[in-house]
C-alpha cells in the first residue's frame, strides 16, 4: 500500500489503466499512451462539450465505428479525471494529484461535460429526436461559433432556433431556416444526363489520388517487413548465438516492437475495393439528382444522416446573410459540385484536361468516404 501511495503522490498510476489507454515500459520508465480506442472517447468527449449529444447518441456514433460500450460504462468514463490527467484514488484521501500520463481531454473539456452532466441530472431536459427541429446542435452560429438549439413558442405552435450563447441574439425562424438549408442541398443538384460522365471523371480522380497512398503503402509495408528480420535476428544473436546478452536483447526488442506498432497504425483498416468505389460513386451521384427533396420529406435520423454525410463540421449560420457557410464539405459531394460545371462544358463539346483536374482535387486533400444512409 505505500509503494502505490508513494507512485501516486509522483504522478504515476499503479493500477490497470482505464480503457483507452496502453501501459508500456521504456527503459525501466512507465508510460501510459492513448490507444486506437482512447483516439475515439476523444471523439466522444468532444460531441459531448460541443455538440451537447446525449450518451444515447453518442454510443450509436461509437459502435458505428466499431467501439461498443454499455450507457454506464460511458457515463463513469465522462466522471472519470483521468482523461484529463488528474489521478484521483482512495489512497489519496480526498487529494487529487496531476498526472504524468497523456492526458485525453483538457481540464476545461472535462469540467465542461460533467456540468452538462449534472445540468441533465437536475432536471434539464431537450428533446432528443424531433423531426421539426433536425438542424438542432448541428448548425452553429457564425458570430460566435455556439451551436443553436431550438424550441417552440406553444401558443402560436411555430418554431425557432437559437443561439445556445448567452447574450448572443441570433434567432430566426425554423421555417425559414429550413428553407435556406433546402436552398444549400439543391445546389448540388445534378442532371440525370450527367450521372454516368460525372460517375466516371470521379472514378479517375480517385484512382489517380489513392495511386499515391498505394506508393506509401507499399513503403510502410516494406518497412514493417524489414523490422520483422531485424527481430528475427536479435532472437537469433540472443538465444542462438549468445552475441547480446538479456539486457541488450529486451532494449533493442522494445525499441523495435514500439516502432512496429506505430507504423501498424498508419495502415488503414480497410481498403476500398474499385468495385465498391464505383457503387458508392455511383450512389452519391445519384443522391445529388434529389437530395433536397430526401432531406424534407426524411425522418429524423434520416435528416441527421444527411446532414452529418453532406457537412461532417456541420454548418454556421449567418445572420447578416440569412444564409449558411460551411468549412467543411464531404469529398465526393464537393466534387461533384465542382465538376458539374467542367463535365457540362465538356458535353457541349469543348474540351477538358483529365490529367490537370485530377491533380487540382489531389492538392485538396480530399479522399473517398463510405455512405451510410
Amino acid at each position: 500500500m505505500a509503494g502505490m501511495l508513494e507512485k501516486l503522490k509522483r504522478g504515476e498510476w499503479p493500477t490497470r489503466v482505464p480503457i483507452g489507454y496502453d501501459q508500456l515500459t521504456n527503459k525501466g520508465q512507465q508510460q501510459i499512451v492513448v490507444n486506437e480506442k482512447g483516439k475515439l472517447l476523444r471523439k466522444a468527449f468532444q460531441w459531448k462539450a460541443e455538440q451537447r449529444l446525449s450518451n444515447v447518441e453518442i454510443l450509436e456514433k461509437l459502435e458505428s465505428m466499431g467501439f461498443t460500450l454499455s450507457k454506464q460504462r460511458l457515463t463513469e468514463i465522462f466522471r472519470n479525471p483521468f482523461y484529463c490527467g488528474i489521478l484521483s484514488h482512495n489512497l489519496l484521501e480526498g487529494e487529487v494529484v496531476e498526472g504524468k500520463h497523456e492526458k485525453l481531454i483538457s481540464q476545461k473539456v472535462f469540467f465542461q461535460i460533467n456540468q452538462i452532466q449534472a445540468e441533465n441530472n437536475s432536471g434539464y431536459t431537450t428533446k432528443k429526436y424531433d423531426n421539426r427541429l433536425p438542424l438542432r446542435n448541428f448548425i452553429r452560429c457564425a458570430s460566435c461559433g455556439t451551436h443553436m438549439t431550438g424550441y417552440e413558442v406553444k401558443k402560436k405552435g411555430i418554431f425557432y432556433y437559437k443561439c445556445n450563447k448567452i447574450g448572443c441574439k441570433v434567432n430566426r425562424g425554423a421555417r425559414q431556416m429550413h428553407a435556406r438549408y433546402e436552398e444549400v442541398l439543391n445546389g448540388f443538384q445534378l442532371e440525370s444526363d450527367l450521372h454516368e460522365p460525372m460517375t466516371q471523371r470521379l472514378l479517375d480522380v480517385f484512382q489517380e489520388m489513392n495511386q499515391q497512398k498505394e506508393d506509401e503503402l507499399k513503403h510502410t509495408k516494406a518497412h514493417l517487413k524489414t523490422i520483422d528480420q531485424q527481430l528475427e535476428k536479435l532472437e537469433e544473436r540472443f538465444v542462438l548465438l549468445e552475441e547480446i546478452n538479456k539486457d541488450q536483447y529486451e532494449k533493442f526488442t522494445q525499441k523495435l516492437r514500439l516502432e512496429k506498432k506505430q507504423l501498424e497504425g498508419k495502415l488503414p483498416a480497410e481498403q476500398i475495393k474499385l468495385s465498391n468505389l464505383q457503387k458508392y460513386l455511383r450512389f452519391a451521384v445519384k443522391m445529388c439528382s434529389e437530395i433536397g427533396s430526401m432531406w424534407v420529406s426524411g425522418s429524423y435520423h434520416q435528416r441527421q444522416k444527411l446532414q452529418k454525410l453532406v457537412f461532417p463540421e456541420g454548418v454556421l449560420y449567418d445572420k447578416e446573410m440569412d444564409g449558411y457557410r460551411t468549412h467543411r464539405v464531404n469529398a465526393i459531394f464537393f466534387l461533384i459540385a465542382s465538376l458539374s460545371a467542367k463535365i457540362g462544358i465538356k458535353e457541349k463539346g469543348q474540351t477538358s484536361n483529365k490529367t490537370d483536374l485530377s491533380s487540382w482535387v489531389a492538392g485538396t486533400g480530399l479522399e473517398p468516404v463510405t455512405f451510410g444512409l
